[in-house]
């Protein structure tokens, strides 16, 4: 069996491919309306925009073909933009229309939260699952979109972000899923090859839905690294870091909790050392300057950023994580003003996040926000970037890198 990848432009046909290989499954890429009609299989990957997609497939007349290989049942999977594709519509580009093989809109996701919805999240079964199937009920899958189907009769798994959406759909012969392939514990250990100084691994819900830290996962995923981990999400007392250290961690990321009691900083400070305490603030400005947001970006906590910074340090974080709420997703770079402020308020190492996509991003927040360390996530998710690569410009730019593997 042959797996045709409709390949019109876009979409991560990359990764997807990847992940076929690791199946040792044989595809191929085509934008040919003659290959489609003769396929055994389909997939239609997407990322982007919904409208870029919809006009691909109408300017290299792969509509009618596509539709017509579904309707003869060819069995067809969807990912992520390709799932979206088979409603009616999409509110993102509500003047064109989808596929319309399945009843229905794709919506926004609910604005009360950070958005895009980017990072590992929990699935939920709702019934019996074939392409679940030999998958641990409540696994977790990388997401990154702003839309989803909120209400799916073909629904057979949900994930929720603001609101309870289909992340896995089945239908006869469609099948779709909103996430995108991957593994964290394979994707760990392409990061350690690829020569990354440190990985993070955030259960993004674990604070919002008062769930526990994903510690399975960790274990697998610290049994192939060679480079620190830090591990965080859903922490709340002393206990929970104690068992995130156990599975594997080198260190404990701290967020919503912390904000909520901040002698939390200081009990694990004095039991693991402030080098091994990450205080995670998520920052989003305001007039004049920064709030401090919980709860995965979605609420306030009416702190000001630097002051809570000092603070946090102050208890015992030996290291920040600083996340620009407002650049998180938008791939326009960091938020150089931000960082540098946090990095004049505090003595202890900053690492800034959200909205990196080029190198040259990477170059700006170490030479003008003086960050000590750079993270990013989905442009080595999805193939965008890789970690040798950067590593390479940014020495060519007079950025000192660890070069060796």
């Amino acid at each position: 069996m042959k797996i045709t990848i409709l390949d019109y432009g876009a979409g991560n046909v990359p990764s997807v491919e990847r992940a076929l290989q690791r199946l040792g499954v044989e595809s191929h890429r085509t934008a040919s309306p003659e290959c489609i009609s003769k396929a055994e299989v389909l997939l239609l990957p997407g990322v982007g925009h919904y409208a870029a997609l919809v006009r691909a497939l109408d300017e290299k007349h792969l509509r009618a073909p596509l539709i017509g290989a579904i309707h003869r049942g060819v069995p067809f999977l969807g990912i992520c933009l390709g799932l979206q594709v088979l409603f009616r519509s999409s509110e993102e580009a509500s003047e064109l229309r989808g596929l319309n093989l399945l009843p229905g809109i794709v919506s926004a996701l609910p604005p009360n939260v950070k958005l895009p919805h980017m990072g590992w999240n929990q699935i939920e079964n709702k019934r019996e699952s074939s392409l679940l199937s030999g998958i641990d009920a409540g696994a977790y899958f990388y997401f990154a979109h702003s839309y989803a189907a909120l209400d799916s009769n073909a629904t057979t798994a949900t994930c929720s972000h603001g609101a309870e959406f289909a992340a896995v759909i089945e239908q006869r012969n469609i099948f779709a899923v909103q996430f995108h392939p991957g593994d964290p514990v394979a994707l760990a250990a392409r990061y350690n090859a690829e020569g990354a100084d440190e990985l993070v691994v955030l259960d993004i819900a674990a604070s919002r839905d008062r769930r526990p830290t994903f510690l399975e996962t960790i274990r697998r995923v610290a049994a192939e690294l060679a480079i620190p981990l830090t591990a965080g999400g859903g922490i709340r007392t002393l206990e929970d870091g104690r068992a995130v250290v156990r599975a594997g961690a080198d260190k404990v990321t701290v967020n919503t909790a912390a904000v909520e009691r901040p002698a939390l900083i200081s009990e694990l400070s004095r039991e693991f050392g402030a080098q091994a305490v990450v205080l995670a603030i998520d920052a989003k400005r305001v007039g004049d300057h920064w709030d401090v947001m919980v709860r995965g970006g979605r609420e306030s906590a009416s702190r000001n950023a630097l002051e809570w910074a000092r603070i946090g340090v102050a208890a015992g974080a030996g290291e920040i994580l600083l996340t620009s709420v407002d650049r998180d997703g938008t791939q326009s770079g960091f938020d150089v003003t931000l960082t540098a402020a946090i990095s004049g308020a505090v003595t202890v190492p900053v690492i800034a996040s959200g909205g990196a996509k080029s190198p040259a991003h990477f170059v700006e927040i170490f030479r003008e926000g003086a960050a000590d360390a750079a993270l990013a996530a989905s442009i080595f998710h999805d193939g965008v970037q890789s970690i040798h690569a950067l590593k390479q410009f940014l020495a060519s730019h007079g950025v000192e890198v660890r070069l060796s593997c």
